[in-house]
C-alpha cells in the first residue's frame, strides 16, 4: 500500500488590522431567526459586527 505524504511550508499570515471601514463591510439585514438569540425577530447585518470575527450562514427553506 502506497503511502503519500504532502508537507507545505509558508509564512503565517498575519492581520496586521481589523476592518473599521463600515464601507468595507457588505450593506444588508437579514432577520435574526434564531429563538434563543437576544436579537430574535431583528434584522441584523455584518455592519453591526465592525471589528468583530463573525461567520454567516445562509440556508434555504421551502
Amino acid at each position: 500500500m502506497p503511502l503519500i505524504l504532502l508537507i507545505a511550508c509558508s509564512e503565517p499570515t498575519v492581520y496586521d488590522s481589523v476592518v473599521t471601514d463600515p464601507s468595507l463591510v457588505p450593506d444588508f439585514s437579514l432577520v435574526d431567526e434564531n429563538p434563543h438569540s437576544p436579537l430574535s425577530g431583528q434584522p441584523v447585518s455584518p455592519r453591526d459586527y465592525i471589528g468583530r470575527v463573525t461567520g454567516w450562514y445562509f440556508t434555504e427553506a421551502t
